[in-house]
């Protein structure tokens, strides 16, 4: 319909489509990851804050961040993967509308982050993160709060991509256990059977 590849609306289509094989592609892996036991989630802020000492908190104001180091969310961690694909159709249209400006040149206004050592977790911009990775951008200016902490915050998200990890690892295995006893007792899917879950696919 919209045929001259300069027009905004031809744009918006573009990235219309472009929001939903991104999409299809999180939620592909958020089920994949699901049946491996593993995540690939963003770390949601309220479940580090818990168990960490802020020993003092201050404004960074703005500089460059590694995208890879942003690995969690305040707020907003079940709409977005660890890659920050989206995953809700809500988030389409204010997706769209970011990319759609990154194209035309539109000014943004920065990301903003809260750094806990190493790490990042966003408090505004996941869209435009989500937007710039797609586009193979490594970096991003961000209005940064830093909160220093006392003890490794590198091994409190250690412990808590691990237990996450384990939780999804048990729940597998008693689905293993539970499909393997209603083989025995006939009533599941044989070994060799489409249907069996533990037949590797």
């Amino acid at each position: 319909m919209f045929r001259d590849p300069g027009s905004v609306e031809y744009i918006r289509q573009r990235n219309r489509e472009q929001f939903r094989k991104l999409r299809w592609k999180g939620q592909r892996q958020q089920l994949w990851a699901r049946i491996c036991g593993t995540s690939n989630r963003l770390i949601p802020l309220s479940e580090v804050e818990p168990v960490i000492s802020i020993s003092s908190r201050y404004d960074a104001g703005i500089k460059p961040v590694v995208l890879n180091q942003i690995i969690g969310s305040y707020g907003r961690s079940r709409d977005f993967d660890r890659y920050f694909r989206p995953l809700k159709g809500h988030n389409q249209e204010r997706w769209q509308s970011i990319a759609t400006a990154r194209e035309t040149c539109a000014n943004l206004p920065v990301i903003e982050l809260i750094q806990i050592g190493e790490h990042y977790f966003v408090l505004d911009g996941h869209h435009r993160i989500s937007v710039a990775k797609l586009l193979g951008q490594k970096e991003m200016e961000a209005a940064v709060d830093v909160w220093e902490t006392e003890g490794d915050i590198e091994e409190i998200v250690t412990i808590t991509i691990g237990t996450n990890h384990m939780i999804r690892a048990i729940n597998l295995i008693k689905k293993m256990i539970q499909r393997v006893r209603d083989y025995s007792s006939g009533q599941g899917f044989p070994p060799n059977g489409s249907g069996y879950l533990l037949q590797p696919r």
